[in-house]
């Protein structure tokens, strides 16, 4: 069985591929974190250590994990008559969440997971996939971390062609008033560099690659769906392509890798532990790819259906597959992929 580990309400990765899995009557089971947190599935550890969940054995039915945007922090609305103690209440209940599915998530180490967990955990630190880019032959744009403002000063006057500042992890979204704020990809000007302080807290800060194009290349076990970003205005000061993703200047088409390029992606993704993640590289005027960062969850949904890669399909039947295989059935091919009318045996 496939066991599926996202968001309770509409997650654009998940939801076309779980359309898949109906479509072709695989079975599968769909928890979210705050469902499992609420009781509205049932949990229990046994002292043999089985997990059950909602009657099913963990251990023993699922084959297969699809992992992606499960874990996360939790609300804490039934709270209020304790707001000065808030900020330590949720932390203290993180930690005893994120326990419990650790435990569920080792307990589940003889799946296949996509991505792995641990593995999806240690590339959303991009100072340790740029290590890893560099070691499997990639190019890779300057990078610095620093907390000085006379070291930065320093490294922007090497870099002629100027810098950019981005996060150094995962950056989530911020909710306010029925808006959603996000960190970008900034430009680092000369406001920027007289609004820095002397001391700050430890930054990334990378030198600005004048691209020709940019590549957002969807990885799945050794394929490759690349899909080249094209702009006919980046600006001079742009430095995140996604302020621009839905202008009529944007376009985004099929794009056929170097093969020298796909071999030192694939070690890469190989050596990060990643069987599935989406690539940024930059193209530069000099006709050098430049490797910029690894997201193991990232979506593909937009640039794969403009380029009809139909990924959440293939997605879909690379989980089917992996949990033949581990059932002992034979292997997934058109002769034997039944696609059913929708139905759910379990969800």
């Amino acid at each position: 069985m496939i066991l599926v580990l996202t968001y309770r309400k509409y997650e654009q990765g998940t939801d076309p591929v779980i359309d898949w899995l109906i479509r072709y009557d695989a079975p599968f089971v769909r928890l979210d974190l705050l469902s499992l947190l609420e009781g509205r599935n049932r949990l229990h550890f046994e002292d043999d250590g089985r997990i059950i969940i909602d009657g099913y054995d963990l251990q023993d039915q699922i084959k297969v994990v699809f992992y992606r945007r499960f874990l996360r922090s939790l609300p804490l609305d039934n709270c209020q008559e304790l707001p000065h103690h808030l900020p330590q209440l949720r932390s203290d209940l993180n930690r005893e969440a994120a326990d419990v599915f650790r435990e569920i998530f080792r307990r589940l180490s003889h799946a296949h997971w996509l991505p792995d967990f641990e593995a999806s955990e240690r590339a959303d630190n991009k100072l340790h996939m740029t290590k890893l880019a560099r070691a499997a032959g990639l190019r890779v744009p300057s990078t610095l971390v620093c907390n000085r403002k006379d070291t930065l000063l320093d490294f922007y006057r090497k870099k002629p062609g100027g810098l950019i500042c981005k996060p150094i992890n995962f950056c989530g979204y911020y909710f306010r008033d029925g808006f959603a704020f996000t960190a970008y990809t900034k430009m680092v000007d000369e406001d920027f560099l007289k609004a820095t302080p002397d001391r700050f807290f430890p930054t990334l800060f990378q030198e600005v690659v004048e691209r020709d194009f940019e590549l957002r290349i969807f990885y799945l076990d050794g394929k490759f769906f690349p899909t080249a970003i094209y702009s006919n205005d980046y600006g001079e000061n742009l430095a995140d392509v996604k302020l621009i993703a839905e202008e009529d200047t944007t376009h985004n088409l099929p794009f056929a890798l170097p093969e020298e390029l796909k071999e030192r992606l694939d070690a890469f993704m190989k050596s990060a532990g990643l069987t599935t993640g989406s690539i940024d590289v930059l193209k530069d005027m000099d006709g050098r790819h430049q490797f910029i960062e690894v997201n193991p969850v990232g979506q593909y949904l937009a640039p794969g259906r403009k380029c009809n890669y139909f990924i959440e399909k293939k997605i879909a039947e690379w989980l089917i597959q992996k949990n033949r295989e581990a059932s002992g059935l034979r292997s997934l091919s058109p002769q034997n992929l039944t696609v059913t009318s929708p139905s759910i045996t379990a969800t």
